[in-house]
């Protein structure tokens, strides 16, 4: 018997515990054994958006075609044991999701459906809403790991930075009993490849160069770039001794590394590395040892360059000097403790004193005369050069007013490219120039012969003050970087010959050399002057050679201002 909602149908007994909870249902069903419809409610037909006498007694899979694969595993699990069941997944009418439960009573089954589709699209929603926080998290956790090793590595290389490096090794050095040795090394000649190549090329280099250094290390140890061609390994050990014994080996191993040529773009590139090592146990060395390693790689490069230096007592004591000494400069143009001696240049033909040169002095309180070499070396590294070569200008020029009745009469001054490098160092001499009453043509300007090396800034300057009327002379010339490319290009009236010219001029080298340079001089319409005579054969091999003046010990002394000799020489003298 079949019948609709409300029907008292003989088979509709079947169906009373569903009855009993149809408040809850939002549609009820009952099958016979075979699948056929036997009874459905009101709710049930608008399920199927068909009357009753088109549903009744058919089949429930032609009504519901969608629904048999979970339906039918349903009915045959309650037809199998006898027991009530419930599927809620995979079943859909209407486009919304329905769980039904099935009970079994007198060979019938009896199917109520319950609207779960609100309860679906929320718990949908709510796993997707957790999804898109997972992944926010995730992406969160990615973003502060990727700041994480953006601020601990390098850029180009991957290797750890100098903030990374620092931490390491403080935090190795905290634990009692461990040792570090830090390794700093900077590649030899870099800078050429980098200006010839292009940023690209050194880039590249630098890369291949810090993959060798990582593969040269423990995993425990520490590989850092720094900066430019700059590197640190740092190897983390147990104690002093272990630590030294590695250092030797890493470095080896190290220098026969960077040797290897790379190959970029083309290129067959070559380069070698400085080494500087130290080695420290205190927790407070992080730094120190950073500190002496650089120094000691610089006395490396002093030495040649692709070796090692291991800082140790003396060269500590050095450094401790060299650091009291650069405090003492610094307050030694207030103190008053620098002067200028001036040394005379003299014409070859007649004797004449035709120039000096200003000389820095210091004489320390407590040191006495400090060696020249050494304060102008250290005026140059620490950028005091630029007070001291300020308090040098000025006092040549109130000192130049001695010699105003001399003509012609230079009064040279050696200015650093340094202080050339900065702009407005024309304008500045020009106007103290002016302020003195000084034609330009009273002073002149000696640059180091590497200065030429720098055309940008530098030439600008000493183009300014070549036009302005001042005198520029090129130092020392022979002994550094220069091009007749460059010597065309600068503005040059003076060639100064430099002194180990002059000490080997009485061999035939020595002399072919001194003529060539002459030759060189005359032919670009500079004036050359022999530097360093200390005896009367080379005097006479530089007039031989054809140098214009010279100076020297033989001829005068460097002597304070007022001492300067401005009467001919002895004819006898140059003869």
């Amino acid at each position: 018997m079949t019948g609709a909602a409300g029907d008292e149908q003989p088979g509709a007994g079947a169906c009373e515990h569903a009855r009993a909870m149809r408040s809850g249902l939002d549609g009820f069903w009952c099958v016979d054994a075979d699948d056929r419809v036997q009874h459905l409610d009101t709710r049930a037909l608008r399920q199927v958006g068909r009357p009753a006498e088109q549903v009744l007694g058919r089949d429930l899979w032609e009504l519901l075609p969608a629904a048999r694969n979970p339906l039918a595993r349903l009915l045959a699990q309650v037809r199998t044991t006898g027991e009530a069941a419930r599927a809620e997944r995979d079943l859909h009418l209407c486009g919304r999701a329905f769980e039904v439960h099935a009970v079994p009573s007198d060979g019938l089954v009896g199917l109520w459906w319950r609207d779960v589709d609100d309860r679906v699209r929320e718990a949908a929603e709510r796993e997707r809403a957790l999804l898109v926080e997972r992944q926010a998290r995730r992406a969160a956790e990615d973003a502060r790991a990727e700041l994480a090793r953006q601020a601990s590595s390098d850029a180009l290389t991957g290797l750890a930075n100098r903030t990374e490096l620092d931490r390491r090794l403080r935090a190795h050095l905290t634990r009692d009993g461990r040792a570090a040795t830090v390794l700093f090394l900077d590649l030899d000649r870099f800078k050429p490849i980098n200006d010839s190549l292009g940023h690209a090329a050194g880039d590249e280099l630098l890369s291949r160069i810090a993959e060798r250094l990582r593969l040269l290390v423990r995993g425990t140890d520490v590989v850092a770039r720094i900066g430019g061609d700059e590197f640190v390994v740092a190897l983390l050990d147990e104690d002093v001794t272990s630590a030294a014994a590695a250092a030797e080996d890493v470095a080896r191993r190290i220098l026969d590394a960077v040797r290897e040529p790379v190959r970029v773009d083309g290129h067959r590139l070559a380069v070698t590395a400085s080494v500087g090592i130290a080695v420290g146990a205190a927790p407070g060395d992080a730094d120190a040892l950073l500190r002496d390693a650089d120094v000691a790689l610089y006395r490396t490069k002093d030495a040649g360059r692709d070796g090692v230096t291991w800082f140790d007592a003396v060269l500590r004591q050095q450094v401790q000097d060299r650091h009291q000494l650069e405090s003492d400069l610094r307050g030694a143009v207030r103190a008053g403790q620098l002067a200028l001696a001036y040394q005379a240049e003299v014409d070859l033909r007649s004797g004449e004193v035709v120039g000096v040169e200003a000389l820095l002095r210091w004489h320390h309180p407590t040191r006495g005369p400090v060696d020249p070499g050494q304060s102008v070396d250290l005026a140059e590294q620490t950028g005091l050069i630029v007070p001291v070569g300020a308090w040098v200008l000025d006092t040549a020029l109130a000192d130049a007013a001695r010699w105003a009745h001399l003509e012609p009469f230079t009064t040279w001054v050696n200015v650093s490219a340094r202080q050339l490098a900065r702009r407005g160092f024309a304008d500045s001499l020009l106007s103290r120039l002016a302020a003195a009453d000084l034609p330009p043509w009273r002073v002149g300007v000696e640059v180091a012969e590497s200065a030429l090396a720098e055309p940008g800034r530098v030439g600008a300057e000493l183009a300014q003050l070549s036009g302005s009327g001042v005198r520029i002379g090129i130092d020392d010339f022979g002994t550094g970087y220069s091009s007749l490319a460059h010597l065309s290009r600068f503005p040059v009236d003076v060639l100064k010959v430099d002194a180990a010219f002059t000490a080997r001029a009485a061999t035939a080298r020595g002399a072919a050399l001194l003529e060539g340079i002459t030759t060189l001089g005359h032919a670009i319409d500079a004036q050359v002057i022999g530097e360093g005579v200390e005896t009367p054969e080379q005097l006479r091999r530089l007039r031989d050679a054809g140098c214009d003046a010279a100076m020297g010990f033989l001829l005068a002394r460097p002597v304070p201002a007022a001492q300067v000799p401005t009467a001919p020489l002895r004819p006898g003298l140059l003869r």
